[in-house]
């Protein structure tokens, strides 16, 4: 009877051995995964940020662009009207002079639109153009 006893106990032991092992290997598997996931969530977070950062960036560099883009445009400008003849201006360049240029920097509200009435109209000066 002590041998069956001692086979008793002996299977008992590594039935709850086996049944605690497997109990841990699921916890395990279980972190494992949850840990996968929170890394998942924390890469995708942090990608996030990177696209964010890179927009950022390069918005302020269209905006130094546009900033350096204006500077030329008001060189021209005032090389044009310093250098060259009105009456040759007005006539290379009809209807051009009451056209308004804007430029808006990124992420500034964006201006409304103009209505119709309040769109500067647009006259060919030229009457050679006209035929």
């Amino acid at each position: 009877m002590n041998s069956s006893l001692f086979v008793g106990l002996f299977i008992g032991m590594l039935a709850g051995l086996l049944l605690g092992v497997m109990v841990i290997l699921v916890k395990q598997r279980k972190q494992t995964g949850s840990k996968t996931v929170k890394q998942l969530q924390q890469e995708h977070q942090a990608f996030q940020q990177q696209v964010s950062d890179h927009f950022v960036d390069t918005a302020e560099l269209v905006n130094r662009l546009t900033d350096s883009y204006k500077e030329v445009f008001d060189h021209l400008q005032t090389g044009a009207q310093t250098l060259v003849d009105p009456q040759t201006l007005q006539d290379k360049l009809p209807g051009d002079a009451e056209q308004t240029v804007t430029l808006t920097r990124i992420g500034s509200p964006k201006p409304r639109p103009l209505q119709p009435a309040e769109r500067p109209a647009v006259v060919n000066k030229n009457p050679s153009d006209a035929q």
